[in-house]
């Protein structure tokens, strides 16, 4: 059976939310990083619009995700993060290689951080 396109460079979803202490301190605890500014705050805005956006089949599998910080977000400043999928090898027996794209923007629309997550995509 044929597999349906895969929607690359096409928006999928977009997810805006305050960068506040509480934020921080979450993604901190969340990823046991011993500081008020954590590294790992890139994930999360990652994983959080992952799941807020539905894409994810199941069974798919998270192979690697690499984030590329251009600034750090700014407290008190709403950013938003987009997903996109932005490269696919054509479909095997059972998994195809995909890889998501996040852009986490601030509020004046300048690039704060950069992400790629490859995932082994289920085929059926």
């Amino acid at each position: 059976m044929p597999q349906p396109e895969l929607p690359l460079g096409e928006l999928l979803h977009a997810r805006a939310e305050a960068c506040g202490e509480d934020l921080l301190d979450n993604c901190a605890e969340i990823t046991g990083e011993q500081t008020s500014r954590p590294l790992g705050i890139a994930f999360v805005l990652a994983l959080r619009t992952l799941i807020g956006s539905g894409i994810l089949p199941d069974g798919a599998i998270m192979v690697s995700h690499s984030a590329t910080w251009m600034e750090e977000p700014p407290l008190g400043e709403q950013v938003t993060t987009d997903l996109m999928m932005s490269r696919a090898e054509g479909p095997r027996e059972r998994y195809r290689r995909v890889v998501l794209s996040y852009v986490t923007r601030g509020g004046d629309g300048r690039v704060l951080i950069k992400q790629e997550q490859e995932v082994l995509w289920p085929t059926s």
